[in-house]
């Protein structure tokens, strides 16, 4: 393993445990994760790990796919225990994003 793979893989993982810190105190109730907020970061990142995958990108997917999954997993705890309100500014982002990965897709 060379030292690019090797710092990937290093990368993953600390960011796992940053998802795995952030959902514990999302379920303790000391964080309220704003919906809206993980539905655009859930489709972007899952648009960023289906392209690097498309372009042949193997070994340095790692980081893509815990994003990936991470926010997923997010975008869930959040339906359960998060801020349910979205006010303009998420409606717009949130609109921004779906416009933006369909302008992409076409």
């Amino acid at each position: 393993m060379d030292i690019h793979n090797l710092a990937g893989f290093a990368a993953g993982l600390i960011t796992i445990l940053s998802y795995f810190y952030y959902l514990r105190d999302t379920r303790r109730g000391a964080m309220k994760p704003n919906q809206a907020t993980w539905l655009i970061w859930a489709l972007t990142n899952w648009v960023f790990l289906l392209s690097y995958l498309a372009s042949g990108a193997r070994a340095t997917a790692i980081m893509p796919a815990v994003f990936a999954v991470g926010a997923l997993v997010m975008l869930g705890a959040s339906l359960r225990h998060g801020h349910r309100g979205a006010g303009w500014l998420e409606g717009a982002c949130l609109a921004g994003t779906i416009l933006g990965l369909f302008i992409w897709w076409w």
